[in-house]
């Protein structure tokens, strides 16, 4: 988080005048979630010589307000892989799967998520999965649901110590967890090979 960057910049463990590039990655999220203060701090004690990348789902009106401000000549790629109109003209095209397979369950109760969660792991085509909650709180709950069923669930959340984290992920790696339950923020930039 952009919080955890300022602390390494506070403490000194990180020497920005030696950075080349930036990245921004969900930025609706970062501006979402307030950062917009830790960002600016940060923008303002990098080398002004530098690329920066932003990626960002959805680009309201506050994110190409990050594009004016952070961004240079910016190239501006949909998802389709077309430029943006009125973006630059050069540069490449975005690589997007030519295909992809959306499932969707309608539910009448809050209450049945957890059962039709279950439901879905118990499929044969269903692998590991990276779960998503919106509380500490619930990422505990569901899966504390879920182990109770079988299901090898490990927990991801902002309050977990490293040590903690850095076990659920190896589980996650090692295919010894089929799911891990984390907020949000917690996940972000994770990289587990084929999920």
């Amino acid at each position: 988080t952009p919080g955890r960057l300022l602390d390494h910049l506070e403490k000194r463990n990180i020497i920005p005048n030696q950075l080349k590039v930036m990245v921004l990655d969900e930025a609706d999220k970062l501006l979402e979630l307030k950062f917009q203060q830790e960002m600016a701090t940060i923008v303002s004690r990098l080398p002004r010589r530098r690329q920066t990348l932003l990626f960002s789902a959805t680009m309201p009106d506050k994110v190409m307000a990050l594009v004016r401000d952070y961004l240079t000549r910016p190239r501006l790629l949909t998802a389709e892989g077309g430029l943006v109109p009125g973006a630059a003209s050069e540069g490449g095209a975005a690589v997007m799967p030519s295909s992809l397979t959306l499932r969707g369950h309608v539910l009448n109760a809050v209450e049945q998520k957890p059962a039709a969660l279950y439901h879905l792991l118990q499929q044969p085509e269903t692998g590991q999965t990276l779960i998503f909650a919106n509380t500490r709180d619930k990422v505990q709950e569901l899966a504390q649901f879920l182990r109770g069923r079988g299901v090898a669930a490990e927990v991801l959340h902002g309050k977990l110590p490293q040590p903690e984290r850095d076990k659920a992920l190896m589980k996650l790696r090692n295919n010894s967890a089929q799911a891990l339950v984390a907020t949000d923020v917690a996940a972000r930039g994770l990289d587990v090979p084929d999920l």
